[in-house]
C-alpha cells in the first residue's frame, strides 16, 4: 500500500531543537491527514469473496400447477383445438408469413437483381466510343433510371386498368339492379 502525505519543507533549521521540532511538527501534520482520511479503504480486495462461495437457492420450477376443484368444475370444458387451427383461424388461414403478404408486400420478390455496372473509367473495347457502356450486361445510371421510370410507368398503367375494370364492373351492377328495380315496377 502505498501512502502519499503532503511535506511542507521548511528551510534549514540553525540547531538541532528547531530541527526536532520542524520534524514533529512534520509527523504531526501527517498524522492529522491520515486521520482525516482513517474511513477510507486503503486495499484492493479480490473480486470474488469467500461469502459468495455458497449456492445461490432457487426454487424448483414446477411442471405443472394444480387448481382446486371448486375452480377447476367451473372452468368450461369443451372440445380441445388444435394449435394450428386456432393459428389459422386468427391469421388467416397460413402460419407462413409469406402466404399472408399482400401484394404490395410480394412485390420485392419480383424485383431484378441489380445487373453488372457500367465502368466509368475503362479503356473503350474494340474502337467503340461509347466504352463498356455497350457491353452486354452492363449499365449505367442513366440505363438504370429510364428502366425504372418504364416500370412505374407499366405499374401506374396497370394499375389504372384493374380500376377502370372496377369501375365498369361496379356500373354494370348497378345498372343490373336499375333494371332490376325498375322491372319489378312494372
Amino acid at each position: 500500500v502505498r501512502r502519499s502525505s503532503f511535506v511542507v519543507m521548511a528551510p534549514p533549521a540553525d540547531s538541532e531543537d528547531d530541527e526536532i521540532a520542524r520534524l514533529q511538527a512534520e509527523r504531526k501534520a501527517a498524522a492529522a491527514l491520515a486521520a482525516s482520511k482513517a474511513g477510507y479503504d486503503t486495499e484492493i480486495r479480490d473480486e470474488e469473496d469467500p461469502e459468495d462461495d455458497e449456492p445461490v437457492r432457487k426454487k424448483a420450477a414446477l411442471s405443472s400447477f394444480t387448481a382446486p376443484k371448486a375452480i377447476m368444475d367451473d372452468l368450461p370444458r369443451g372440445e380441445v383445438e388444435d394449435d394450428e387451427q386456432v393459428v389459422g383461424a386468427h391469421f388467416g388461414g397460413s402460419k407462413r408469413i409469406i402466404d399472408r403478404e399482400s401484394d404490395y408486400s410480394k412485390r420485392r420478390l419480383n424485383r431484378t437483381l441489380s445487373p453488372t455496372r457500367h465502368d466509368a473509367f475503362a479503356a473503350p473495347q474494340g474502337g467503340n466510343d461509347a466504352g463498356a457502356a455497350n457491353d452486354a450486361g452492363t449499365s449505367t445510371y442513366a440505363d438504370r433510371m429510364k428502366e425504372a421510370a418504364l416500370d412505374r410507368e407499366r405499374d401506374n398503367t396497370m394499375r389504372q386498368i384493374a380500376q377502370k375494370k372496377r369501375e365498369e364492373a361496379e356500373r354494370a351492377a348497378a345498372d343490373a339492379r336499375r333494371l332490376a328495380a325498375a322491372g319489378g315496377r312494372r
